[in-house]
This record gives structure tokens, sequence and C-alpha cells, in this order.
């Protein structure tokens, strides 16, 4: 059988290079990369690669995100504002992320097993929907956590394509160390949570500009209120110093009478 060794680093090399999604050449390469069943690793000896126990328990990094976030779940994902699926992203990490990347990148490393394409394929998906999260985020979450949480993701992307360039080196070293950098990130995202959700406290912006419209309608109409208020009293004023300004006039008309 012909093993396919293509490599996402290729493919984003291709596209730099012709500028286009249409490139056939970069549409062939992303086909073959997508549905290849091995890696590059394929055929080692398990004890050569050295993947020890910490580079396994961090492919469950997913599933304990995919939990922590129904424990750390915003107002801003119950919102009507809001059409993120978050209890769907929630279970797909939890159920389905964690225990394929386990499978796939610990167990079937180094086999020629159909197991690499579904995960490769789910990774992308969801990397995709923490990507639509992010963009919900600029909108529901404070600019800072929205800043933390951009800046997380592209460190995500930056380890996934160094774990690719270490692979397409046959560089086991280089592959463990950066895809450990790229399973760390949902604990990256759930200190970010941690600290916005505990310590800052639950926030979500669109309500609060609802909050602040609500709140400055109140002001203008006791504003509102207190000028009419003060017209009132003034009008009255008036209208008795005008009595009392005739009755003094009359008084004194009929004194010199």
């Amino acid at each position: 059988k012909e093993l396919i060794t293509m490599h996402l680093s290729e493919c984003v090399d291709l596209l730099s290079t012709s500028n286009t999604f249409t490139d056939p050449s970069f549409g062939s390469c992303l086909y073959s990369w997508s549905f290849k069943t091995t890696t590059e690793f394929y055929g080692w000896d398990v004890d050569r690669l050295h993947l020890n126990q910490l580079f396994g328990f961090l492919c469950w990094s997913y599933t304990f995100a995919g939990i922590m976030m129904f424990f750390l779940r915003p107002s801003w994902s119950r919102s009507k504002s809001s059409n993120f699926p978050y209890v769907l992203f929630a279970c797909l990490l939890a159920f389905v992320q964690g225990p394929l990347s386990f499978t796939a990148d610990y167990l079937s490393m180094t086999d020629d097993t159909f197991i690499h394409v579904i995960d490769r394929f789910m990774a992308m998906v969801n990397l995709a929907i923490q990507s639509w999260k992010v963009a919900t985020l600029f909108y529901h979450a404070r600019s800072g956590t929205f800043f933390c949480q951009l800046c997380a993701i592209i460190f995500a992307a930056f380890s996934f394509m160094n774990s690719q360039d270490a692979q397409q080196a046959h560089d086991p070293e280089g592959f463990i160390f950066w895809h450990n950098m790229w399973h760390i990130y949902p604990f990256i995202v759930f200190f970010i949570e941690c600290f916005d959700f505990l310590y800052l406290g639950d926030y979500d912006a669109m309500t609060m500009t609802a909050h602040q419209k609500a709140d400055e309608n109140h002001v203008e109409d006791l504003l509102a209120n207190w000028n009419l208020q003060h017209a009132l009293k003034t009008f009255k004023l008036s209208r008795v110093l005008s009595i009392v300004s005739e009755d003094g006039m009359d008084a004194t008309h009929n004194k010199n009478l």
C-alpha cells in the first residue's frame, strides 16, 4: 500500500505560492492531508517515539475543557442575542474530541488506521467552532478577556503548525513538544475563563449595554419630571407674585383715591 505523508504545512506553502484557494494543487494537497490514514511515524517502534504518559494525559484536555464549560457557563451563552451552540460544543469536546485524540495520537500514532482521519476532521471542526466562540466573545465579553482568548487561539494554531513541521522533519522530540503545546490550549482557555467568571464576575456586554440604556432612559425621565416640576413651581411662583403685585397696586390706587 502506498502511504500518503502529506502535511498541512505543505498545503499552506502551496497556498502562499498560488495565492488562491482555487488552485488544483492546493485542493489536492488538502484532500490528501485530510484523508491520510497514517502519520509520519507510521511503523516506528513505540519506544523510539517516546510517547510518555504526559503526552497521553494531555490528549484528554479537550474532555476536561468540555466538562468545565458546563461549570463556567457564562450568561451570554443563554442570551437570545447569541446563537453560538454552547452546549453542543461542550459535548463535542467532552465526549468526542477527547477520546478521539487519545486513541489517534497516543494509542495509534504508529498505526495505519482510519481513526486518524476522524480525529483530524473533528479537530478542524472544533477549531472552527472555537474560532466562532472567540468571535462571539468580541461582542459579549470584556475586551481584556477577548484579547487573551484571541492570543490563546493564535498560540494554539502556531503550536499545531510547528507540530506538523516537526512531524514532516521526522523530529519526534519537536513533535511531542509542540503537540503538547497544542493540547495545553484547552487548559489556557480554562484559566482565562476561571479568572473572568469566578474572579471578575459573570459579564455580558450586550446585557450591560441594555441596562445602561435603560438607566440612561430612567435618568432622562427623572430629568424630564424634574424640569416639569420645576417649571410648574416657577409658574406658580410667578402667578403668586403677579397676584401680590396686582393686589398691591389696587391697594395703592384705593389709598390715593
